[in-house]
């Protein structure tokens, strides 16, 4: 019963710092470390399994329900309005470094706007050519431009 409470105690410790990061990286460790609670349930005195469990069900939430997570979220796109109007596609410049957490870009001449890459996980260095990939608020996701015609939609 111990091992039970030690896999609850680092899965309420993850969803904490989860709260202060909003990565959505710990959160799927709590929920590795839940899966692993209830595999000590199981198995309390065999603490190699739950390890192996902890470590499949930590690789599987990473590798494969994180990004299909992101994609989902970021797949909601704003409407443009009369003050901002929509800029998906619309070419610009990284002018600060572009990152998960930070970036500036200029769109057109003299429009700097607050810029976070997109897909998350992506770095563009100032000076690259991106594309705006969506707009919430007043920070614009970028990404790279896709090569072939469609990359010569800037004209919008």
């Amino acid at each position: 019963m111990s091992m039970f409470v030690t896999w609850l105690v680092i899965a309420a410790i993850a969803l904490l710092g989860e709260i202060f990061t909003m990565s959505f990286y710990l959160v799927y460790e709590a929920a590795a470390a839940i899966v692993t609670a209830l595999v000590a349930l199981v198995l309390p005195d065999v603490f190699a399994v739950q390890l192996l469990v902890f470590a499949a069900a930590s690789a599987f939430a990473l590798g494969v329900v994180r990004p299909r997570t992101i994609e989902l979220l970021f797949r909601v796109r704003p409407q443009p309005t009369v003050q901002f109007p929509d800029l998906t596609g619309k070419a610009a410049v990284v002018r600060e470094r572009v990152s998960d957490t930070s970036g500036l870009v200029e769109v057109g001449a003299g429009e700097f706007w607050t810029a976070r890459a997109y897909p998350p996980g992506q770095v563009f260095e100032s000076g690259t050519a991106v594309v705006v990939a969506t707009r919430e608020g007043l920070r614009l996701f970028v990404e790279l431009p896709q090569p072939g015609p469609a990359a010569a939609s800037d004209s919008k």
